[in-house]
């Protein structure tokens, strides 16, 4: 994938993709959302591994988060705890372009970014480590976070969904090239051009300047040009290895609910 709509670089929440380094042939997959496959192709829930790393739910749950010897931990939580409760969920999504990286030195649990661990609790999915996909997860957690109803769900179709009728759907291919009637905060939903299953969804930014057919978004798990996974605003075109699919917009997406 082209990085020619570059216009700003961007802060990373990630880690590094295992085996992505000199290999940028296959480098955008990181950016797609994907879900295991059965022997007859249909696609299989994955296996939820981790219980959420927030303080115990139960009485079976043992577990603190983040641990008191964990200072990756500790700044992580500091970092959640700063992000917006008011106002657009876009407005949360930009808190974290402002915020610096967290380093990743081995840790005794894992080597998961724990930033990227909490978006996932917005979602019925609680992976093993940050190198699932979790551009979902992300606008999840933004809706979330300002009191908004998300879908729940790790993939990022499931905004386009029937089954989950989320939002209402101001724009398709059908209307035309360029997604006219969307504004910044509205939800922009990416379908893989050879996998239907696997896509992308993030806020729309706005049309980028002086690239027709070229849309910016802002939103989790997008590929930097160093080929770190990253919250940012990244140019995408409406055709392409992913095609805009979807527009949609609800309440409290463009004003405050």
């Amino acid at each position: 994938m082209s990085n020619g709509g570059w216009r700003r670089r961007s802060v990373v929440t990630g880690t590094v993709a295992a085996g992505l380094a000199g290999t940028a042939s296959v480098a955008p997959a990181a950016e797609f959302d994907f879900f295991l496959r059965g022997t007859d192709g249909t696609p299989v829930t994955p296996q939820r591994l981790l219980p959420p790393p927030h303080p115990p739910h139960g009485p079976r749950v043992r577990r603190t988060w983040p641990d008191p010897d964990d200072p990756i931990g500790l700044r992580a939580q500091a970092i959640l705890s700063g992000a917006p409760r008011s106002g657009r969920p876009y407005d949360v999504a930009r808190y974290f372009l402002d915020i610096a990286p967290l380093t990743q030195p081995p840790r005794r649990s894992s080597l998961a970014d724990p930033l990227v661990m909490e978006f996932f609790l917005a979602t019925n999915l609680r992976p093993s480590d940050d190198l699932t996909p979790w551009c979902a997860a992300f606008t999840n957690w933004c809706l979330d976070r300002v009191g908004l109803v998300g879908t729940n769900d790790a993939g990022s179709q499931s905004f386009v969904d029937p089954r989950s009728s989320w939002g209402v759907e101001i724009w398709h291919p059908g209307l035309g090239e360029a997604p006219g009637p969307a504004r910044q905060g509205d939800i922009a939903v990416f379908r893989h051009a050879t996998d239907p299953a696997r896509g992308h969804v993030a806020f729309f930014h706005g049309m980028t300047p002086g690239v027709p057919g070229w849309i910016d978004v802002l939103g989790g798990n997008q590929l930097t040009p160093d080929l770190r996974r990253a919250v940012s605003i990244k140019a995408y075109p409406v055709r392409g290895e992913l095609n805009l699919v979807s527009i949609r917009t609800a309440p409290g997406l463009r004003t405050s609910a």
